[in-house]
């Protein structure tokens, strides 16, 4: 079982772009003795994406 949430936002005078995710969860089960997990993970990305060999043509 799990929840993961994120935002993602591009720049207005650059070619990046910035996101951030969070994810909670738990693994496993306490029965029969086995171990229960519970997580929780941050993640930050910058994206950087430009025009590669497109001859300076921009496609929007």
């Amino acid at each position: 079982m799990g929840v993961t949430a994120g935002f993602g936002i591009n720049s207005l005078k650059t070619p990046l772009a910035y996101s951030i995710t969070f994810q909670y969860g738990v693994k496993g089960t306490t029965k029969n003795n086995l171990i229960r997990e519970n997580y929780f993970n941050v993640t930050f990305n910058i994206n950087y994406g430009s025009i590669w060999y497109t001859k300076g043509k921009k496609f929007e």
